[in-house]
């Protein structure tokens, strides 16, 4: 590598720190998504070499380039991995209402599923991607997490979400700089019946939008989907006013939402919690 500045040095010793607290556990189940946290998390066990198994779960709460993505990641690296089909709206029970436990009830059916193969594949521990600053969001699934005993090492060894990314971007993951994840239920009022045709709607919205050229687009769906709200960073809102508008609401009106708005303040995670 390079001569390092002192940022750099400050991220690969934090790296070195990580690594030693993951070799000392000798093996693990990884929770991978794909996003950066499980990224650099999974990455940084590849580096401890440790005997690892990471597992990604998909649904259509998700899209599907997610687990493209995953999958080259992990084949990049020559880490071992199976990928869990999931039908959350018909395996997860009480979840099609859109329940504000739902991340509890999804977090408890996936790592209950990974507590049986932890045990299968005799490996010792399970981790998960969440960083410092999950732990200080509005994020039920933790609960669930604590109930099997979960280890999220990133949160241990103190790493911020721009921790993550910059370590990330530091060794050359193709990651670094990907927007965060969440599943689609998030895009939908609390205590509303989902079903999987709303589910792909909202995909192919945000879908369009992304095809036009944006870095990132969420999409809020409001009063029995008569209203679309789209969240967007500051850059993807100048590009949107200045030269999108019109091919926005021409390509969003197929979808039969009533009123399409932009959210002028942008996006913000966990916005249908305000």
């Amino acid at each position: 590598m390079y001569p390092l500045d002192m940022n750099e040095t400050k991220i690969v010793e934090k790296f070195n720190n990580l690594i030693d607290f993951i070799k000392v556990r000798e093996s693990a189940l990884v929770a991978f998504s794909g996003g950066v946290d499980s990224s650099l998390l999974v990455y940084a066990c590849m580096r401890a070499d440790i005997k690892l198994l990471a597992v990604n779960f998909h649904s259509y709460l998700y899209d599907k380039q997610e687990l493209l993505d995953a999958i080259s990641f992990l084949k990049n690296y020559n880490i071992n991995y199976n990928i869990f089909p999931v039908d959350p709206l018909n395996d997860i029970e009480d979840i099609n209402t859109n329940p504000r436990n739902r991340c509890y009830l999804c977090k408890k059916y996936l790592f209950r599923d990974l507590d049986e193969l932890k045990t299968t594949t005799n490996l010792k521990y399970i981790y998960d991607g969440s960083n410092r600053d999950d732990l200080k969001s509005v994020r039920p699934g933790i609960v669930a997490l604590k109930e099997y005993n979960v280890i999220s090492p990133l949160a241990e060894l103190d790493y911020s979400k721009q921790d993550v990314r910059d370590a990330a971007k530091l060794y050359g993951l193709v990651s670094h700089d990907k927007p965060s994840l969440s599943c689609f239920m998030t895009r939908f009022e609390y205590d509303k019946d989902i079903t999987v045709g709303m589910i792909k709607k909202i995909n192919h919205t945000e879908r369009s939008l992304i095809q036009m050229g944006l870095t990132s687009a969420r999409c809020r769906v409001h009063g029995d989907n008569a209203i679309l709200r789209i969240e967007l960073n500051d850059a993807d809102m100048i590009q949107v006013v200045h030269s999108l508008k019109d091919e926005i609401l021409v390509t969003l009106k197929k979808f039969e939402y009533k009123h399409i708005c932009l959210d002028l303040a942008g996006f913000r995670s966990g916005s249908m919690d305000l």
